[in-house]
């Protein structure tokens, strides 16, 4: 009776170290049989995942070049090295999308395929703590903004009742950075602030982006008023 093999895994099923790496040194391998170049750029910062990656590319007979992405950021690639492609070995949604941008950036590695994994859990472990549901399989642009808007929320809970659920949060953080992003006229208002965690929020949240408008919380201090259509 013949092994049964193991099930091939796209990137969007692998949930551990070990199949990141086996997933990212396979596609190191594919690409350097395609072209027979063999330089791969690694970039990542030093630990499992990258140590791990870079030992089993070279016993097969390829060169890694590994970059931190601060200095990938910052100073880009050095040398005359074709490579075969670009492997990112950070597994957080944030540096891995940082690295495919400026991989996109560069004229000399722009056309390379780009391998990479994410474990999302690690990036929503906040919204995982808060959430009222149970489902983490989405994806969202939060990670990505310059301020971390999880620790933002977070830290809002040692000051305030929670009032203002996360996912609340969540879409006021994308309508705040649509605002910033598309220079959107006027200033900010909400209406219903009760004790202030949402505003106090909408304040930090603004401050982090650069979105210098005003801010102006209303409340009624009282219940809502009786109205027959609302």
């Amino acid at each position: 009776m013949a092994p049964s093999r193991r099930p091939r895994r796209n990137r969007w099923q692998i949930q551990n170290t070990a199949d990141a790496v086996q997933f990212l040194s396979k596609k190191a391998r594919n690409a350097f049989k395609a072209c027979q170049r063999p330089h791969i750029l690694i970039i990542g910062a030093p630990g499992t995942v990258t140590d791990t990656v870079r030992e089993d590319i070279a016993l097969r007979g390829m060169l890694p070049v590994v970059l931190n992405l601060d200095d990938f950021l910052t100073d880009g690639v050095s040398g005359s090295e074709h490579y075969a492609c670009v492997i990112c070995t950070y597994t957080d949604i944030r540096r891995t999308t940082a690295a495919a941008r400026a991989v996109l950036a560069d004229d000399r590695l722009s056309h390379l395929t780009f391998e990479y994994v994410t474990f999302p859990a690690t990036s929503y472990a906040a919204l995982e703590r808060h959430q009222t549901e149970g489902s983490l399989r989405k994806v969202s642009p939060l990670p990505t903004y310059p301020i971390d808007v999880f620790d933002l929320y977070e830290a809002s809970l040692e000051h305030f009742e929670k009032k203002c659920d996360i996912r609340d949060f969540m879409d006021v953080c994308q309508l705040l950075k649509t605002v910033k992003d598309n220079r959107i006229e006027g200033d900010v208002a909400e209406f219903g602030s009760y004790r202030g965690h949402s505003g106090y929020l909408m304040a930090s949240l603004m401050a982090g982006l650069g979105l210098e408008k005003r801010l102006f919380l209303f409340d009624t201090f009282d219940s809502f008023p009786e109205e027959p259509l609302g």
